[in-house]
């Protein structure tokens, strides 16, 4: 069991145990209450996965750190773990190169879900998805088959030839992309215009002569809106878990033979198609062209598939409950098992060597499994918002060797030009309804 473990038990009984001895066998560390554990999102909102498969909290502030270290001034608290402030640092102190690239991560070694490239490619999925555990420090790291982090020190960037096309596009990128939508036939409010926030770490490759351009989703968030008003405090709002946005697949789109990144240039990437909450074999669907679903050859489990026993349905969150887990606030509280079809294709434009942008094409088909209040399973009817441009993609250059936290930085300042705004273009003037 984890040192750590010990210290989160009240000081009265760390006392009495330094001046006592009972007889017996030690005690179950599940029957202290801890919970087990397969990944650190298993343990959403507090704490991470230790080394003995159960959910720790060594620390909430860096002050914590002088429970376990005596020289905790040089110690941070990163993840619910004290780290040496020096493995948090950017720069070349691992190998003094300046690239940072074998510069060793504090939370390198952690616990990840590894599924071989075969298992992936059966879900639909990228070859490697299991990274995506992994991939919020970086690039260049990936899980291993013994289910922990490892650091390649490298980025796979493919073999593009400098002078091809394909070259100028390749690096890391903060990305920002969102989906507008309208919800009808929702309980108590009937109608409901909401805007999902996507914030990832993407890196865009080459592969057999082809541009990859792969998220790894850093922050989720779904937030309800009148006009271009964002409102927070609304009669209902549906808050998305850390463990979700951590266990769903890392979103990839290819480009076949994209322009001469030039400013004006444009592409378009495919369409990818991804389940969410259930397993499988024909995911995509037949569109009309304009993005509407026309017909799908396998239906996405629904609330009688559920009832029946439909093995196609998991637990993808590894929370013990169906499919994937999110949480109604508001004038209703609860949470709500679902699963999700959707699907997204990017319209890009080169808007300078560091900045690419564009709408997004996306569908979605979405079935309430279960809930814990019988008001929540109400099936809702999704619809693509009327405003074209509130469905965008901005794509910015950062350093190779950043982390899902460089991003969420940058994401959090307004001034910044992936910061969130209701609008494709920032500049765009805003529309405040009134009251």
């Amino acid at each position: 069991m984890s040192a750590r473990l010990v210290l989160a038990l009240p000081a009265v009984l760390l006392f009495l145990a330094a001046c006592s001895e009972t007889a017996g066998p030690p005690v179950d560390v599940k029957d202290l209450g801890y919970r087990e554990c397969r990944t650190d999102a298993d343990c959403e909102p507090y704490g991470y996965c230790n080394d003995d498969g159960y959910c720790d909290n060594e620390c909430r502030r860096d002050s914590d750190c002088s429970l376990s270290y005596s020289d905790w001034e040089n110690y941070a608290c990163h993840h619910y773990r004290c780290v040496a402030r020096a493995s948090l640092e950017d720069g070349d102190e691992a190998d003094g190169d300046g690239d940072g690239a074998c510069e060793p991560h504090a939370v390198e070694g952690r616990s990840c879900h590894y599924w071989t490239p075969e298992e992936c490619v059966a879900f639909g999925w990228p070859e490697h998805c299991g990274d995506m555990y992994c991939l919020d420090l970086g690039w260049r790291h990936a899980c291993a088959s013994d289910g922990r982090c490892m650091n390649n020190c490298v980025i796979d960037y493919g073999a593009a030839e400098p002078d091809s096309a394909i070259a100028a596009y390749v690096g890391v990128y903060a990305s920002l992309f969102t989906t507008a939508v309208r919800n009808n036939g929702l309980p108590l409010v009937g109608f409901q215009d909401t805007v999902s926030i996507h914030y990832a770490l993407t890196r865009i490759r080459e592969k057999d002569g082809k541009m990859i351009i792969t998220h790894k989703l850093c922050r989720l968030g779904m937030f309800n809106f009148k006009g271009d008003l964002v409102v927070t405090d609304d009669i209902a709002m549906m808050m998305v878990p850390e463990a979700y946005y951590e266990t769903v697949a890392l979103v990839q789109h290819v480009v076949e033979n994209p322009p001469a990144r030039e400013a004006g240039a444009s592409f378009e990437t495919d369409r990818f198609w991804e389940i969410r909450g259930a397993k499988m074999t024909k995911i995509p669907c037949q569109t009309d062209g304009q993005g509407a679903v026309v017909s799908c050859e396998e239906s996405l489990p629904d609330r009688d598939d559920y009832a029946a026993g439909d093995p196609r349905i998991w637990d993808q969150d590894f929370d013990g409950k169906p499919a994937l887990t999110t949480i109604m606030a508001g004038a209703l509280n609860g949470e709500v098992y679902s699963d999700q079809r959707w699907s997204t294709q990017w319209r890009a434009e080169v808007l300078d060597e560091n900045r690419l942008w564009g709408l997004h094409d996306h569908t979605s088909e979405t079935h309430n499994l279960d809930a814990t209040h019988e008001l929540l399973m109400t099936e809702v009817e999704t619809v693509i918002h009327a405003d074209a441009d509130r469905s965008y993609y901005r794509l910015q250059r950062i350093d190779d060797f950043a982390d899902c936290e460089d991003v969420l930085r940058l994401a959090d300042d307004e001034d910044e030009w992936i910061h969130f705004t209701p609008h494709l273009d920032p500049e765009t003037p805003l529309v405040i309804p009134e009251d």
